[in-house]
């Protein structure tokens, strides 16, 4: 990962399933692309079932949802089985635009991660993450 880059962990149940997010920045400005990168794994003993990646909410401080310019197709969110020791990850990209730095606040992710162990348990594994949005200065705040 890159100097600045900023790693979220999951708040996982013990279960195994783990979620992680790194995004490439700590903060951006108007025009930056970032760069998000999610992690599901398996750090349990057992084989996890109907593993998926579940998107919550991607939105700005205005509470405006936004979308990835590059985000897994539905199909990629569905792994299926797990094995132990095992992940899956995604790599994905979003460009900060003048309405979220105008919005005052941080972008925010939120993303979960589900599965059913072997004895059927239903397990889920979430994670936000945050992205500090600043103002450059040079920015066009009106965008003309």
């Amino acid at each position: 990962m890159p100097d600045g880059s900023l790693v979220v962990p999951g708040r996982g149940d013990g279960h195994g399933l783990k979620l992680l997010t790194c995004c490439s920045t700590a903060s951006a400005s108007q025009g930056e692309q970032i760069i998000a990168s999610i992690y599901i794994l398996n750090v349990g003993l057992e084989v996890l079932q109907d593993v998926r990646l579940v998107p919550r909410q991607f939105s700005n401080a205005d509470m405006t949802e936004l979308a990835y310019s590059s985000f897994p197709c539905e199909e990629e969110l569905s792994i299926g089985t797990m094995l132990p020791g095992t992940h899956r990850g995604w790599i994905c990209r979003y460009q900060v635009t003048a309405a979220d730095v105008l919005s005052g606040g941080p972008i925010i992710s939120s993303l979960a991660a589900t599965a059913i162990t072997s004895d059927g348990d239903a397990v889920r594994d979430e994670c936000d993450l945050i992205l500090e949005v600043r103002w450059s200065g040079d920015d066009d705040w009106d965008g003309n």
